[in-house]
C-alpha cells in the first residue's frame, strides 16, 4: 500500500518561443529556504499546512524576473500541484496558480 507524500508538487513551464529560458534555471523559494527549480516538475516535500512559495529566474543569471508567488495550503498526507508559467516579456510577472 503506497501513500502519497506531504508537499507541493510544482511544475515550471516556459513560453514555447522562448526556449533559451532553458539555459536560466527558475529559483523556488518555499517559506524563505532558496532552492534551485528546473523546468519541468519537481517535488518539494513540506509539513502539512500554508506554505508561502516564490518563484522567478534570473535573467542572464542576475536579474531576477517573471517573479510569482502565492500561499498554498497542504494537507496531512496530500500533495498539493502548483504550476508556475514564465511569461513571454521579462518584464512581466509570472503566473502561479494550483493545479486542478
Amino acid at each position: 500500500m503506497s501513500t502519497t507524500p506531504t508537499g507541493i508538487s510544482l511544475t515550471c513551464k516556459i513560453f514555447p518561443l522562448a526556449f533559451l529560458m532553458l539555459l536560466f534555471k527558475p529559483v523556488v523559494e518555499i517559506d524563505g529556504a532558496v532552492s534551485e527549480g528546473a523546468w519541468s516538475e519537481t517535488f518539494y516535500p513540506v509539513a502539512a499546512g500554508t506554505h508561502h512559495v516564490k518563484v522567478f529566474w534570473k535573467y542572464f543569471w542576475f536579474l531576477p524576473c517573471n517573479n510569482a508567488e502565492m500561499d498554498v495550503p497542504v494537507a496531512d498526507g496530500q500533495m498539493a500541484r502548483v504550476v508556475y508559467q514564465a511569461r513571454w516579456l521579462v518584464f512581466l510577472p509570472g503566473k502561479i496558480s494550483l493545479a486542478a
